[in-house]
């Protein structure tokens, strides 16, 4: 296992870490619980940087990077949910929006061009996610 999916692996061990954090309530978890999304969602940015710097990109990490962000983002919204941050249908409207952009690129994803087109689009919509 080469660096860039050890870090994908390491943001998705962080996830239930996070949400433990979160739900357990002691004075000071949610901000400890914002430390663990930073440090999770950080990795991020530097995986894919490696694995195309350093020609280490493999299927695992192609399929494993994209799910970390969603599972990590998908993680946190019950919570904004619990305490009023966030509508209770928002994250019906995310998870739609997820499958939607998979199957656009499972379905088109045979036709390079399209495909980078549609990747960057989905890319450029999943920025406001972990802000």
């Amino acid at each position: 296992m080469n660096l860039p999916n050890k870090l994908t692996m390491l943001r998705i061990i962080l996830i239930p870490v996070f949400m433990v954090v979160l739900y357990w309530g002691f004075p000071g978890a949610h901000y400890v619980a914002l430390a663990i999304f930073i440090v999770a969602s950080f990795p991020d940015m530097l995986d894919g940087k490696i694995a195309r710097k350093y020609t280490l990109v493999t299927d695992f990490g192609k399929f494993a990077d994209p799910l970390a962000d969603k599972m990590l983002v998908t993680a946190a919204m019950p919570w904004f949910v619990e305490i009023d941050q966030m509508p209770a249908g928002a994250p019906h409207i995310f998870l739609f929006r997820l499958v939607e952009s998979r199957t656009l690129c499972l379905l088109f994803g045979s036709v390079r061009p399209f495909f980078l087109i549609v990747t960057h689009w989905i890319v450029f919509f999943n920025i406001p996610e972990q802000i």
